[in-house]
């Protein structure tokens, strides 16, 4: 009776030791699986705000608003890529989330952290980066002079 006794409190342990391990693997992996989602988004920010900048530096901006609005978006830029090198180089033949996943398991919760920042950052600077494209246009400096 007493092996009973035992064999089921040793049953009730491991079933709630193994339903904690098993929450514990599902919460990492949807924390993982956020932060793969963040240096998807980092990555799509920092292409869109580099061929801004490079089509802007092709321009030859003669207003100072408009330098400084490019002076951010550069300093924006730069912190995202900084980013970057904290997470293990993908492989070539890995793509979109798959890579951005594999990335994501191996980083820490510090480096998420200055991701989380990075993303932040870049969505803040390229809000309205449209507007900066817009006022690039050589025809939109008649309309603004007028």
């Amino acid at each position: 009776m007493a092996e009973e006794v035992i064999g089921s409190i040793t049953t009730a342990v491991t079933a709630m030791v193994a339903d904690r391990a098993v929450s514990k693997i599902v919460e990492n992996f949807n924390q993982q699986t956020a932060a793969a989602k963040k240096l998807q988004r980092l990555e799509q920010l920092l292409m869109r705000i580099r061929s801004t900048i490079e089509v802007s530096e092709k321009r030859a901006i003669k207003s100072a608003s408009l330098i400084k609005w490019r002076d951010k978006l550069i300093e924006a830029a730069s912190r995202g890529e900084e980013v970057l090198p904290a997470f293990p180089q993908r492989a070539a033949a890995l793509s979109g989330m798959a890579r951005s996943v594999i990335t994501a398991l191996f980083s820490s919760d510090e480096e998420v952290k200055q991701l989380d920042g990075a993303v932040e950052a870049l969505e803040k600077e390229s809000a309205n980066i449209g507007e900066f494209i817009a006022l690039l246009r050589p025809d939109r400096s008649l309309e603004l002079v007028q």
